[in-house]
């Protein structure tokens, strides 16, 4: 989630210059000017291109892409990233429910076209979709699975193919989250990734390893909201934090053919 490509380009030269880093970024429509973004290994990767769905809501309001990037990694492997910021619960999560189920049916076209070419497709699908696993925008528009790695039978009766899977889950179920909202932590980052990438394949999720990831530097130290991430602003004020989420990462295994 950022303001415009020049941000994202000014932190990955200030920060990561010597990390081979590069961005692929698209505008959107949103009002605000909030757009998303990827980052990504330019000696892992090639950028192969980029594509953008336009989520229409009921009420004609612009809001931000569902932003497609497909990449060629260095052994040889397609795979798409789709980079997400559902819209907001503002005015109440049900009723404002209707427009992230619009941005999870956009999304879901999006990778039914290439489900149709290739049911073993390597997909990625990230950010903040403003709403949990188990709400209907995310569990049954898009269509995703809960995985429970403990209980993954072998790959042979596994069928995996054209599915989804939400990594998030199990941290969900145990009471975690990326947002706190009052008292409740609530899960609206997270990853999902296409059954390729949970069996029977080269590129593979490490179970278990999806975290919501909170170094010292991004947490509230003290106060009301100790524990919490830091944010830029409280309000109208400038606090000189982060970001008012936490970042959630998982981490990926590539079996080379050497191996």
């Amino acid at each position: 989630e950022v303001e415009n490509q020049a941000v994202l380009e000014e932190m990955v030269k200030k920060y990561l210059s010597d990390l081979d880093y590069k961005v692929a970024y698209l505008e959107s429509p949103d009002n605000r000017g909030i757009d998303n973004g990827l980052i990504f290994k330019s000696n892992k990767f090639k950028l192969l291109n980029v594509q953008a769905d336009t989520v229409h809501l009921s009420d004609g309001w612009p809001t931000r892409l569902i932003f497609g990037v497909n990449l060629l990694s260095i052994e040889n492997k397609k795979i798409t990233v789709f980079v997400n910021h559902w819209p907001s619960r503002s005015g109440g999560q049900i009723e404002s429910e209707p427009k992230r189920i619009s941005a999870a049916q956009t999304l879901r076209n999006a990778i039914d076209r290439i489900f149709q070419s290739d049911s073993s497709a390597n997909i990625f699908i990230i950010g903040d979709f403003n709403d949990e696993p188990l709400n209907i925008s995310v569990l049954e528009t898009l269509k995703t699975n809960p995985i429970k790695c403990d209980s993954l039978i072998s790959e042979f009766e596994f069928n995996s193919k054209g599915q989804l899977f939400n990594l998030s889950y199990e941290s969900f179920e145990k009471g975690e989250g990326s947002f706190k909202y009052k008292d409740d932590w609530n899960m609206l980052d997270q990853i999902i990734v296409s059954g390729s990438i949970i069996v029977g394949n080269d590129l593979n999720y490490i179970c278990n390893s999806f975290e919501v990831f909170k170094p010292e530097l991004i947490v509230t130290k003290s106060g009301q909201y100790e524990g919490t991430p830091f944010p830029t602003f409280g309000g109208k004020r400038y606090l000189g934090g982060y970001s008012d989420h936490f970042p959630v990462t998982a981490k990926f295994r590539i079996i080379r053919s050497n191996e």
